[in-house]
């Protein structure tokens, strides 16, 4: 993911000032459960179904639901005419953006739900040339495709933007939730069939672990593309840690200094090639041109979030043992984890679950590998 592996090459630059400490202590404290108010604001209520969602002082937005036409510019690449941006409301935000993908005639497949990874830049396009191949192979048809735009992500396409000291949020537990919203009031009435497949990219595994651990009845696969390894996934953040991160990401200094030298091009490029893409062809204008029109302050709060750890502040193993669905984890061949099978404990461990590497790829194969990705998408229906 690209703004994950920034947290250690930009520790050492700076240390999070008292007035920052204080300014982050104010947001977590508006997070508490709503049933317990002494557990600490990283844990959650362990129940079945499934944790308790924690109440904090919310505002109302002003902006309203709507459809609007996919458009990137004058762009030959961008997507088909016929995919286009729609929105939805959950809980106090009422304008969160997806980009759907029309099912081809007469194809009675589930339908596919596309959870992206949160990073610089990052948002629901990061699935552009998946989506693409899918519509353009002559070979297979797809079913509808719904590519999400997470809270807090895909502002340039309209979505609300996620402020923890207005509409807070708990993570990943809040964008759990919203992607059910989605999928109960948008996707499955849509759908004769009504089921549907979840593919999540990277360091948001635990979405798609909660959200297939959640919707067992109406969620009938689970793909995990490059996620982390199973020990990072099933060993729990301690929450000191988790508090010190987070105060580290919202200091003045990363806000007003580091953050807008990440979000250059030069330097999504440069990390991009180093992290994200096999060196054979590397990033290209396309997914630079995403990123940096992505990118911008008002994007940073999940970023923040994400990069302080607050997904993982607990295991994720009982749901993971528990899952009964067919898994899938999809990992490029030029991936450090692949080589050292970081990830084969998924199928140790799982009931049904598979780990399969794409050659020539690294940690992005949507985007790297479309065509060998889709292939292994259609391969995993049947």
């Amino acid at each position: 993911m690209l703004s994950s592996v920034w947290f250690s090459l930009l520790l050492a630059l700076a240390l999070p000032p008292s007035s920052s400490a204080k300014s982050a202590r104010s947001i977590l404290a508006f997070v508490v459960s709503s049933r317990n108010p002494k557990i600490p604001w990283w844990q959650e209520q362990k129940q079945r179904h499934h944790h308790d969602e924690r109440k904090i002082v919310l505002r109302d937005s002003e902006t309203k639901v709507g459809t609007a036409l996919l458009s990137f510019g004058r762009s030959t690449n961008s997507l088909k005419a016929t995919t286009r941006i729609e929105y939805y409301e959950h809980d106090v935000y009422d304008k969160l953006s997806y980009h759907y993908l029309p099912a081809s005639p007469g194809n009675q497949q589930p339908p596919i739900l596309l959870v992206h990874p949160v990073g610089i830049g990052l948002a629901a396009w990061f699935w552009e040339r998946m989506m693409d191949t899918a519509a353009e192979n002559p070979k297979s048809s797809h079913p509808d495709i719904y590519a999400v735009n997470l809270i807090g992500c895909g502002l340039r396409d309209g979505s609300n933007a996620l402020k923890l000291d207005e509409k807070g949020i708990h993570f990943p537990l809040g964008w759990v939730k919203s992607c059910e919203t989605l999928l109960q009031e948008e996707i499955l009435p849509k759908s004769k069939n009504q089921q549907c497949m979840v593919i999540v990219q990277g360091g948001l595994a635990t979405i798609g672990i909660l959200l297939a651990d959640r919707n067992a009845n109406t969620i009938d696969r689970l793909i995990l593309t490059s996620p982390p390894s199973w020990k990072e996934v099933t060993t729990p953040i301690p929450g000191k840690e988790l508090e010190r991160n987070y105060m580290f990401w919202t200091s003045p200094l990363i806000e007003n200094f580091v953050f807008p030298f990440f979000e250059n091009r030069s330097i999504i490029k440069f990390f991009s090639d180093l992290f994200l893409f096999a060196k054979t062809p590397g990033t290209d204008e396309r997914w630079l041109d995403r990123a940096t029109r992505e990118a911008c302050a008002e994007a940073r709060p999940p970023i923040q979030a994400f990069n302080a750890g607050l997904c993982d502040h607990r295991s994720f193993r009982e749901e993971l043992c528990r899952l009964q669905q067919p898994v899938l984890i999809l990992q490029g061949g030029e991936d450090v984890r692949a080589g050292k099978g970081d990830r084969d404990a998924y199928a140790e461990n799982m009931q049904q679950c598979i780990v399969q590497t794409v050659a020539n790829a690294k940690n992005v194969l949507p985007w790297e590998a479309p065509e060998l990705f889709w292939e292994a998408v259609q391969n995993f229906y049947n």
